[in-house]
């Protein structure tokens, strides 16, 4: 065993990890131009291996990911650590230190792995009880359930995606997937649907926006079969704005593609956002949005005001000032769930108390010898 120790505890093993790293992060930064914040992070940050895509229905790895850099650097930082560093009160500080940066580096892999990331885009004045996932999407199927009340029936894009028949218990008929597109291209003309507005449009293929600012149009082509019969064919689609119905047995169904949604047992509502700017200039200085949160079942009414390095911290989940939009009056927040948020806190506390305790031993003996 001991090539193997002397390998994972080579401090050549660390310098190459961490330059891999800063490579990666380089890398990374070029590639938001490209594909944005959340997509760079997730090819060269939060994976395994950073794949090149062949063009010929497989991908290619080409460099190892933040994951595995991540890992393998923690595992080295073990090794060394215990063969070659010796408990002594004079290298406490030492091995806070060290084992500081190996629970950040724990927590990094873990986060990246568990947290969620959505968003809820709020109107002032508009209360939702519901976030939006920002790359996954959903068939909705509403009805009216009575008393107010709609029934929704949910099929995510990974469904679509399979072209396969749908069945659902919930439904009375069954939906063949016909086509699917991620994002398509919509014009007037002449359609492939036979019902629904879906007749006047037509719909091909587009290539996939991986960057944020750049929205991508969810397209699907579903034809709606009971008993055996087909009742038509629908173009489901999120740039479609008129709503479309599906009749069964007397009963209506409204048919939308929109981002999957992820209900919340309280509401929030934005009661003011703000866009401060520098005096006489166009640079921003600060955004902010005033929200109240109504949890009735924890018999919580409060208002909180979320901006930049403040956020509201709320039952598990994270919002951050991410965004906003129409003229000022439309405030996007990020929405993150990560139970291990806390862990780089106490990383770099066990760090700096590291840091202090063993530079401050080492100024106290050299005044003593002075």
């Amino acid at each position: 065993m001991s090539p193997l120790v002397a390998f994972f505890s080579s401090l050549r093993l660390t310098v190459f990890c961490l330059v891999l790293w800063m490579i990666l992060i380089f890398i990374a930064t070029l590639a938001q131009v490209d594909l944005g914040i959340y997509f760079a992070k997730k090819q060269y940050l939060d994976s395994w291996w950073v794949l090149w895509d062949s063009g010929r229905g497989f991908s290619v790895p080409t460099i190892p990911g933040g994951l595995l850099v991540g890992w393998v650097l923690l595992i080295n930082l073990i090794t060394a650590h215990f063969t070659r560093f010796k408990w002594t009160w004079k290298k406490l500080g030492l091995w806070l230190v060290h084992i500081g940066i190996m629970v950040l580096i724990v927590g990094g892999g873990i986060s990246s792995m568990v947290s969620r990331e959505n968003q809820l885009s709020l109107q002032e004045g508009e209360t939702k009880h519901f976030i939006q996932s920002m790359d996954a999407w959903e068939l909705a199927l509403i009805s009216d359930a009575g008393k107010g009340q709609d029934q929704v029936v949910s099929i995510p894009h990974t469904e679509l995606a399979k072209k396969k028949d749908i069945s659902i218990a919930a439904l009375p008929f069954q939906i063949r997937v016909k086509e699917f597109w991620f994002n398509a291209q919509l014009g007037r003309g002449q359609g492939l649907a036979t019902q629904g507005i879906g007749r006047q449009i037509s719909a091909q293929w587009a290539p996939t926006n991986t960057h944020e600012l750049a929205a991508n149009t969810p397209t699907a082509l579903l034809e709606v079969r009971s008993g055996g019969n087909s009742l038509g064919t629908w173009l489901a689609s999120s740039g479609l704005g008129a709503p479309q119905f599906v009749w069964v047995n007397g009963k209506s169904y409204q048919l939308v593609l929109r981002p999957l949604r992820r209900y919340l047992p309280y509401s929030i509502g934005l009661l003011d956002f703000k866009h401060e700017v520098y005096l006489g200039t166009q640079i921003p200085k600060n955004f902010s949005s005033k929200v109240r949160v109504i949890d009735g079942a924890a018999h919580q009414n409060f208002t909180s005001l979320i901006f930049m390095n403040n956020p509201l911290r709320y039952r598990g989940l994270t919002f951050y000032q991410a965004s906003f939009g129409n003229q000022d009056t439309l405030s996007v927040l990020q929405v993150v769930q990560n139970g291990v948020w806390w862990v780089p806190y106490v990383a770099v506390t066990m760090i700096f108390i590291g840091l202090l305790g063993h530079f401050g031993m080492m100024l106290v003996q050299r005044m003593g010898r002075k």
